[in-house]
Formats: C-alpha cells, sequence, structure tokens
C-alpha cells in the first residue's frame, strides 16, 4: 500500500517523510530510513511502527535497493540556560 506522505524526487535522492520516520534514497542501492522523533527521543509507537514498516515495503518494492539501513535521529540538545 503506498504511504500517503509528503515526497520529494531529487537527482539521485527520494526523500519520504511519513510518521515521524524519514525514508531517504541515499544512492541505487541504499535506502536510509530515520526514526525522527528527537523530542520524544525516538520512542517507537504505533504510528512510528507502521512509518518504519511502509518504509521497509518500500525498500522491498524498489528492485534497486539492496541494503536499507534504520538509525535514529540525533536527540535535541538544545536547552535554555539560565
Amino acid at each position: 500500500m503506498p504511504p500517503s506522505t509528503n515526497c520529494m524526487r531529487e537527482p539521485g535522492h527520494m526523500k519520504l517523510s511519513l510518521m515521524g520516520v524519514r525514508y531517504e534514497l541515499v544512492d541505487e542501492h541504499c535506502a536510509l530510513i530515520t526514526i525522527d522523533r528527537p523530542a520524544a527521543r525516538n520512542a517507537v509507537d504505533a504510528a512510528v511502527a507502521r512509518g518504519i514498516e511502509e518504509a521497509l515495503d518500500r525498500a522491498e518494492a524498489d528492485d534497486g535497493v539492496r541494503v536499507a539501513v534504520i538509525t535514529g535521529a540525533r536527540p535535541s540538545s538544545a536547552r535554555a540556560r539560565t
């Protein structure tokens, strides 16, 4: 099932954002799936799990993708100091 998301295509790259998950085709053979919930320390909830599943489905459907790497975005480190 194709995800209902924002999708941008650039030469050699595809970026997709869905349910707290980013999907990027970093080259023709490698997909990067990033959990992007730094405020929640990249915790996986039901929506993120669905996003990961959709991203993996997208990678599996692409005959050129040979590997999918799952990672987490860096935690937000901006803090107010007094």
